[in-house]
């Protein structure tokens, strides 16, 4: 018992020391899988055909190639994203062009799907559970995997833009602001109120719990936000790209919400607790992404911008009377 009450007292003269290696060490568990894990993370996501990674389509490369002609990117952030094939239906992102290690972008494999009939119906299960691919349902779901080619490079333009930001420094550093304030806080009462002189040492633990939860709080209400913030600027810059990548974007999104209701009627009680009547995710006392029909939403209001730009701009000019 002495050895550990002096091995408390040697923490509570380090508490600074202490603090300051807790923050740095959850700030590099948020930099890990875009930075130097960045490898690993893309070995985790990739397909995998008969042990080989999947190779990625010639039309997503075309596509990205496309946004690229755009955008005029310079020649360093256009090397530094690579694509590969994802397991799953849904597109992801990791890393960021403006690092050495570069971006990887994780294209679905439902992306290489031109009708329902190249759908893989055999090697897509729910809970290692075969669907009925001719129910109403099964159906929905069907549908809801193929894309057309201005879905698909909305998409592929989106998850670009994610990578060409310095979003996971901005999360780093929100975490250390959120752990530095819960730790100032707790010092500073700490100080003025002479806890560690008044109050046991379990009294205390429960204060400075208190204040690591504000902490953590603070920390996903920020990084809630600037999601959020994120998501509606991708889907903004995608869109501006042309007529064609806003429409993609709400089919995209619609494609998506279909998908989801399908589930939540496949998945049963479920599918109920994952997903809400209108396709959008659940989630319980965090907003991690904006909800799918406030991004179709927004896309919608784009669409009509860019269709009345276009029909003002197809007006024939009138001349001046001779």
């Amino acid at each position: 018992m002495s050895h550990l009450r002096e091995a408390w007292r040697g923490l509570q003269k380090n508490m600074q020391f202490v603090a300051g290696v807790g923050t740095v060490g959850l700030g590099a568990l948020i930099l890990y899988p875009h930075v130097w894990g960045i490898r690993r993370s893309k070995n985790v996501l990739q397909m995998y055909r008969d042990g080989k990674p999947e190779p990625v389509d010639e039309d997503s490369k075309r596509l990205a190639q496309q946004m690229f002609d755009k955008v005029l990117w310079d020649a360093a952030s256009e090397a530094g994203v690579e694509l590969f094939t994802a397991y799953g239906q849904d597109i992801i992102h990791r890393g960021s062009t403006f690092t050495r290690q570069g971006a990887i972008v994780g294209i679905p494999v439902n992306f290489k799907y031109r009708s329902v009939l190249d759908v893989e119906k055999e090697k897509i299960t729910l809970n290692n559970t075969h669907i009925d691919w001719d129910s109403a349902t099964g159906k929905q779901l069907l549908d809801s995997l193929v894309l057309s080619e201005k879905a698909r490079q909305f998409a592929i333009a989106r998850d670009l833009f994610y990578v060409h930001t310095f979003h996971m420094y901005v999360k780093a550093g929100l975490m250390g602001v959120s752990c530095f304030s819960a730790y100032w806080l707790g010092a500073a009462v700490n100080t003025v109120y002479g806890l560690s002189r008044r109050l046991p040492t379990a009294s205390r633990v429960v204060i400075y719990s208190f204040f690591a939860g504000m902490g953590a709080t603070v920390y996903c209400f920020a990084s809630d936000s600037y999601n959020w913030f994120r998501d509606r600027k991708v889907d903004k810059q995608a869109a501006k790209l042309g007529l064609e990548y806003a429409e993609g974007g709400v089919e995209f999104y619609n494609k998506q919400l279909q998908r989801n209701m399908a589930l939540r009627a496949l998945l049963g009680s479920e599918g109920g607790k994952r997903y809400t009547a209108y396709g959008n995710d659940i989630h319980f006392w965090r907003s991690p992404t904006m909800p799918l029909t406030s991004r179709r939403d927004g896309l919608q209001e784009i669409v009509k911008s860019l269709e009345e730009v276009d029909s003002s701009s197809e007006l024939p000019k009138a001349t001046a009377p001779a």
